[in-house]
């Protein structure tokens, strides 16, 4: 619909809604915030991305396969099995609780001498083959003490030609090849050219088998596993069993190597045993030749079984009274319930020798038996039951006569213990009538007896120390040997997907590094929050045709969107602009409008050309000053001339009709930039600005103003305090909230006042940071 000239219908205020529109402040886990800033850094995030997954597939595809082999022992006392528990596990090592056997054998399987005796039973370890591999090698002689060498060969279909050799024939596949100390046997050609096969010091190839070894026990068994890594899988199995073996074998053969020094030292001193059993021997042989008499010793052990039987009978006789004691103490104890405790101690071993207890006893037994059966359980008879009662008279009454049998016992047993102890005292002084003959006897003899023993418990030892010698294993027990090696390390797809959740980690992390460093504003809600004012309005892109231009680029007469896509997105957000301050309260009184923007190219020019043009299209007559002298575009935007402008007008070299220009658009004119002068900000700065800009005002509805940047030169600013309003064009993504704040707080400082502000956003930013357009293609769809 064309416009009539005159001012639009009131219409509510534009606003613009943005996703979490209800928070001026963003919260840290916002995930609007979040997809917005990797929204607008996606290019930089791909890029790390496509790195970090390129980077990943060439160490996937050019690294170098390892492969592990796996061979399983086991740790058990198998010495002591075959010798049924005859020989000493320990082997005398250290012993005690902080000793763990396992580790022990890990640290021994682990370290440079098991490891070097693998290097020498497998020479090839030692050779650096340049890319053949280690298994095309049959035979590999290395001669001791040579440390290194290399060989250069020249492998042909025919044969090998060693390096310095070429006047020799060809040495034939299946025989060694070489020089004096080292020579090496190919089954066949692996590849056909020169190659060069290096010899490593034998402490290189130790230190090259222990970096590649791991030995692991698996918990709470006396089990291992034997693991060695590789880059040729045949190789690793090798070595893997190979270890093993070795590690078994030189267990067995130290276990019985400490079993032969355990039996020669046994031997020897059962030899020094048996001599000295001989000579007590002989000592006792000789006392009893000198004393021709044996009735002394035969008396005095005849005596010393009698004492040791009046001695057992006299224990078993106290023993028997304390008992009864006990029976009696209990039964005269009012306070303590007997029945069941008497019985018990009646049934002791000893407590039925009496055959009148015994009987009391076992009355007594029956009666509280009787009365527990009906006394017992929730439906047992009550203490007033006859029958009770009667097993209760009866139980009283054996007790009474029980504790006068034991009474009478204990009596009866006090008589014989003291005839033991009369009968004890009169043999007593034979003991003392002992000849001092028999007492060095007796010492003789039991020098035999403890030289005897002592021959006695090293001949057993030494029978086992014999029997652990004989035995021809140890303590490790292949339980698996090595299998084929499997490759280890991740997989090649693995390595690309971590590669691509790392560079795509990083990427984002940059991105959220690269917001940090300057926040800078994104959105319609930022940039209200900095300048306090209304959510501003977003001019999307600018779409002429199917080609795209940006409103920040100075580019030519397609940049008006309002003539060349009236119907677009661009031109219905300058449309609600225009609709905002034509409705303000300031309006009334805004004859002059300074357009300005933080920093350069924020699309202040184009902003203020097509504004210029929606106002005149709306029926205002329109002035368009070009003030920005330095870098002037509004000229070439509308297709008329640059000179004479405003530097002449300043400079009073030209007048007002004189630089005044009839644009194609209906009541809009302009005045060009002019000249570069050589003191822009002094000649804007000048009082005659002030009074052509006064007479200007008189002339036209509204005269609009382009200005340099605020930060960039001192026109802005002088500019603004000499006009009405201030409009401030933000492109989003470009200017720092310090850098706004700060054109902000110089406006303020001059006295200008902001009337709006614009956020120009040729990129797409805003939505691309949660942002949502309310004015693009809305046109489009109803055709």
């Amino acid at each position: 619909m064309p416009d009539s000239g005159l001012p639009a219908p009131a219409q509510p205020p534009v606003r613009q809604f943005d996703a979490g529109d209800d928070d001026d402040t963003l919260a840290p886990l916002d995930v609007h915030r979040f997809l917005g800033i990797l929204r607008r850094h996606a290019r930089l995030v791909l890029l790390i991305t496509l790195l970090a997954t390129g980077g990943a597939a060439a160490y996937a595809f050019l690294r170098q396969p390892l492969y592990i082999s796996n061979a399983v022992i086991r740790v058990r006392d198998t010495r002591g099995a075959l010798t049924a528990g005859l020989t000493d596990v320990n082997n005398g090592g250290v012993t005690g609780t902080e000793v763990n056997p396992l580790l022990s054998l890990i640290e021994v399987l682990t370290s440079r001498t098991v490891a070097g005796a693998v290097v020498d039973s497998l020479p090839v370890l030692r050779l650096n083959a340049g890319g053949i591999p280690l298994d095309a090698l049959r035979e590999v002689e290395i001669a001791p003490g040579l440390s290194a060498d290399s060989l250069v060969l020249d492998l042909r279909a025919d044969g090998i030609v060693v390096s310095g050799d070429s006047n020799t024939p060809p040495v034939p596949y299946g025989v060694p090849v070489g020089h004096e100390g080292f020579h090496l046997t190919f089954d066949s050609a692996p590849q056909i050219g020169m190659v060069t096969i290096h010899l490593m010091p034998r402490a290189a190839a130790v230190n090259a088998v222990v970096g590649n070894l791991d030995v692991v026990a698996r918990p709470n068994t006396d089990v291992m596993d034997v693991r060695y890594l590789a880059a040729d899988p045949a190789l690793a199995q090798e070595v893997a069993n190979r270890l093993v073996v070795l590690f078994r074998d030189a267990n067995a053969e130290d276990a019985q190597r400490e079993s032969h020094a355990r039996r020669v030292f046994l031997e020897g001193q059962l030899r020094e045993a048996d001599s000295a059993l001989a000579v007590a021997r002989q000592a006792v042989a000789a006392f009893r030749a000198r004393q021709r008499s044996y009735s002394a010793r035969d008396r005095f052990a005849a005596s010393q079984a009698t004492a040791s039987q009046v001695a057992a009978r006299r224990t078993e006789l106290t023993s028997q009274r304390q008992l009864y004691q006990q029976v009696l103490q209990r039964m005269q104890d009012t306070t303590l319930p007997s029945g069941e405790a008497i019985l018990s101690l009646l049934s002791s071993p000893g407590a039925d020798q009496n055959p009148a207890i015994r009987q009391l006893s076992e009355q007594l037994a029956r009666y509280q038996a009787q009365k527990d059966s009906l006394t017992f359980g929730p439906y047992g008879a009550a203490a007033t039951n006859p029958d009770v009662r009667r097993l209760s008279s009866l139980i009283a009454t054996t007790q009474e006569r029980l504790g006068a049998a034991v009474a009478g016992a204990i009596a009866v047993l006090n008589d014989r213990i003291g005839e033991l102890d009369q009968q004890g005292a009169a043999s007593a002084p034979s003991y003392r009538q002992l000849s001092a003959n028999e007492s060095d006897e007796a010492s003789l003899l039991e020098t035999v007896e403890a030289d005897r023993r002592r021959g006695d418990q090293l001949r057993e030892e030494y029978q086992n120390a014999r029997l652990a010698e004989a035995v021809q294993v140890g303590q490790v027990e292949i339980v698996d040997p090595a299998g084929a090696a499997e490759r280890t390390g991740l997989s090649p797809r693995l390595i690309l997907i971590l590669g691509l959740i790392a560079g795509l980690a990083a990427g984002c992390g940059l991105a959220f590094l690269l917001e940090l460093v300057k926040p800078t504003i994104w959105r319609q809600r930022d940039l209200a929050g900095v300048l306090a004012s209304e959510t501003p309005i977003v001019i999307p892109r600018i779409r002429t045709g199917r080609r795209l231009l940006r409103a920040s680029r100075p580019a030519g007469p397609r940049t008006l969107t309002m003539i060349g896509e009236p119907r677009g997105g661009s031109a219905e957000a300058l449309r609600a602009v225009r609709t905002k301050l034509i409705f303000s309260d300031e309006f009334a009184n805004l004859k002059a409008l300074l357009v300005t923007s933080t920093v350069e190219a924020e699309g202040k020019s184009t902003v203020a050309a097509n504004l210029a043009v929606a106002f005149a299209q709306q029926g205002l007559r329109v002035l368009l000053v070009d003030s920005d002298m330095r870098r002037a575009n509004l000229h070439y935007m509308f297709g008329v001339k640059r000179s004479p402008g405003l530097s002449a007008l300043l400079d009073g070299q030209a007048s007002i009709p004189e630089v005044l220009q009839e644009t194609k658009v209906p009541n809009l004119s302009l005045i060009a930039a002019g000249a570069v002068p050589q003191n822009p900000a002094e000649l804007i700065g000048g009082a005659s600005l002030r009074e052509i800009l006064g007479r200007l005002s008189a002339d036209f509805d509204l005269v609009l103003l382009d200005s340099p940047p605020l930060l960039a030169v001192a026109d802005a600013s002088i500019l603004g305090a000499m006009t009405d309003g201030v409009l401030l064009v933000v492109r989003a993504g470009r200017a720092g909230r310090d850098e706004i704040s700060a054109a902000r707080d110089l406006l303020e400082n001059v006295g200008a006042h902001v009337v709006g502000a614009v956020l120009n956003d040729p990129d797409g930013e805003v939505a691309r940071s949660g942002g949502t357009y309310y004015f693009y293609g809305y046109d489009s769809v109803s055709r």
